[in-house]
């Protein structure tokens, strides 16, 4: 083989929906899976739990894609992220980077926001220190 020569790489492809989402979840287990040995080996100061719900935040952004071909294109990205991950080609900035994404911040208090509007009265004045 020559090494200026292109080589022709084919990736999986999807026939439907189903199969491409069945794919999608299969990475997301992958990943969630990778996650205590990523957090070792990153030496990464968040709990498991929210590493995980960063996870699970970046793959419920793309729920709404209806395209098995963007599916499965995303799935390969994941993979590639993944593989790229574990044989430690990233840096741990480049992790945390994707782990504190400030969309998934921004949303996660608005959420908390909406949250804090509906208090009782009792909690209220709990707040208040009025009993």
């Amino acid at each position: 083989m020559n090494p200026g020569q292109l080589t022709r790489v084919t990736t999986a492809s999807s026939q439907s929906l189903k199969e491409a989402s069945s794919r999608a979840l299969k990475l997301y287990r992958n990943v969630l899976k990778a996650t205590p040995k990523v957090k070792t080996v990153f030496d990464v100061d968040m709990p498991l739990p929210e590493m995980r719900r960063a996870i699970t935040w970046h793959f419920r952004k793309s729920a709404h894609i209806q395209d098995p071909r963007i599916v499965d294109m995303l799935v390969v990205k994941g993979e590639m992220d993944l593989e790229e991950t574990l044989m430690q080609y990233k840096q741990k900035p480049h992790l945390m980077r994707i782990l504190e994404d400030p969309r998934m911040i921004q949303e996660n208090n608005e959420v908390n926001n909406s949250l804090n509007t509906g208090e009782s009265d009792f909690l209220k004045k709990f707040w208040k220190n009025d009993e």
